[in-house]
């Protein structure tokens, strides 16, 4: 359930994900890419 609707429904907790969007352009494919690696080793405690 998405957080606007939560709210609606009155429900106490809402969904800890994040939405992203972002601009279909080449130049923002590598340095996300990279990013998201740095946190998915982040979440593994720094395993590749």
């Amino acid at each position: 359930m998405g957080g606007q609707a939560c709210v609606f429904y009155g429900a106490a907790q809402v969904s800890k994900d994040v939405d992203l969007f972002l601009l279909a352009d080449r130049a923002y494919g590598a340095p996300l890419r990279r990013e998201m690696e740095a946190f998915r080793r982040q979440e593994r405690g720094g395993r590749p």
